[in-house]
C-alpha cells in the first residue's frame, strides 16, 4: 500500500486557530493508517460495491 500526504491550500492568517483541530485529525488519520497498514491482507479483497 502506497501512502502518500498532499496539502493544496495554504491558510495564510489565523491558521493558529486550527491547530487544535488539526493535531486530532492528524492522530485519527495516523491511527487509521496503522489500522489499515496493519490489515491490509484482510481487506484488500474487500468491495465497497
Amino acid at each position: 500500500m502506497k501512502i502518500t500526504k498532499t496539502v493544496k491550500l495554504k491558510i495564510a492568517s489565523n491558521s493558529k486557530i486550527f491547530n487544535e483541530t488539526l493535531k486530532i485529525y492528524n492522530k485519527a488519520l495516523l491511527f487509521m493508517i496503522d489500522v489499515i497498514s496493519k490489515e491490509w491482507k484482510n481487506l484488500e479483497n474487500l468491495s465497497s460495491k
